[in-house]
This record gives C-alpha cells, sequence and structure tokens, in this order.
C-alpha cells in the first residue's frame, strides 16, 4: 500500500512537470520574446 502511494505522489510531481513545462514553453516565453521585442523596436 505504502509504494502505491510512493507512485501516485511520483506520477503527481511528473505530469505537473511535464504541464508546467509545456506552458512555459508555449505561452510565457513567447509572450516574453514578443513583449521585450515590441519595447525593443520602440527606443
Amino acid at each position: 500500500m505504502e509504494n502505491s502511494k510512493n507512485k501516485i505522489a511520483e506520477l503527481t510531481v511528473m505530469v505537473g512537470g511535464l504541464f508546467s513545462a509545456t506552458l512555459l514553453t508555449l505561452v510565457v516565453i513567447p509572450a516574453l520574446y514578443s513583449f521585450f521585442s515590441k519595447q525593443h523596436l520602440t527606443q
């Protein structure tokens, strides 16, 4: 029983890490690039 609890916790961490890395790659980094790119062009 204890082993299955550890696997569930490990799976939760892995899924959370994959989700946050995907979100960072597809949303946050392009948004920051776009923001700083436009800011650089106006100066």
